[in-house]
């Protein structure tokens, strides 16, 4: 199924659906949505894109990413580019339709790329003008930490079953529990 803007879907099966946005040059496409559909209820949802952010050519920020976003800008100027290390990650540079005279520049890094490259725009109007080298970071994705905490009691853990108890629980400055029982 799909829609364009401001449609409605009929007849979508009951259950869990994802939607997903077409991904459109020069403009930063709504996150994904997952959505529940429940018979003979109405419900709507509200995403929008967003237009690149845009840059003279000495301006362009450096760029940190995450496979798998993407680092995605609009350069105002005709230009090429070169880089130092080549990632294994997809690098685009293609015309901006919305704004003759711009380029749009793309960067999908892949799982392997791991190590920062760098990125020279050079004008291609005849001046031969030179950015300065823009730093593209692809960062790896890490697995979330796991705190585990242990407890150390200064007395014996009273029977689960009896009532005639709470469990106080603080914490002091260096983050170490203390458990009492009263």
């Amino acid at each position: 199924m799909s829609a364009t803007g401001g449609s409605e879907l009929t007849d979508i099966p009951v259950g869990y659906h994802t939607i997903e946005f077409k991904d459109m040059l020069a403009w930063k496409e709504p996150a994904k949505v997952q959505v529940r559909v429940i018979g003979g209820h109405t419900s709507s949802i509200q995403s929008e894109y967003r237009s690149l952010s845009s840059f003279e050519l000495d301006e362009i920020p450096s760029q940190r990413i995450s496979y798998p976003n993407k680092v995605e800008f609009i350069i105002e100027r005709n230009v090429s580019f070169q880089i130092d290390t080549a990632p294994e990650g997809e690098l685009v540079l293609m015309n901006n339709p919305g704004l003759p005279g711009s380029k749009y520049f793309g960067y999908t890094p892949s799982e392997e790329d791991t190590s920062p490259f760098n990125v020279i725009f050079v004008t291609q109007d005849g001046s031969q003008e030179v950015s300065p080298d823009v730093e593209i970071w692809p960062v790896p994705v890490l697995p979330p930490e796991t705190d585990i905490i242990g407890v150390t009691t200064s007395h014996p853990v009273p029977d689960e079953k009896a009532s005639d108890y709470f469990v106080k629980t603080t914490f002091t400055d260096e983050i170490t529990p203390n458990v009492s029982f009263n």
